[in-house]
């Protein structure tokens, strides 16, 4: 889900209270929550203990089909098969 302007009918991540035209109109819609990897890293060595389970993970920067860009975790795939755009 994300925030969508109803006046200029861009999206925005992180949710905010205006977008360019100043605008508080906006609804949140569901979206495809496709894109492609624009950057990421593959984290092999836990922050702290209660990371171990998780390692090895790639985090990465999303670029969505609707043009905004999110860091999240890629999953259902094995680290090295990642590639960036």
């Amino acid at each position: 889900m994300l925030e969508k302007c109803s006046k200029c009918g861009n999206y925005r991540y992180p949710p905010a209270r205006y977008v360019e035209l100043f605008s508080m109109d906006f609804q949140m819609e569901k979206t495809a929550g496709k894109g492609e990897v624009y950057t990421y890293t593959i984290v092999r060595v836990p922050l702290s203990p209660e990371w171990e389970p998780y390692v090895q993970y790639v985090l990465a920067t999303i670029k969505l089909d609707e043009g905004v860009r999110m860091v999240a975790t890629v999953v259902d795939c094995k680290p090295e098969d990642v590639k960036s755009e």
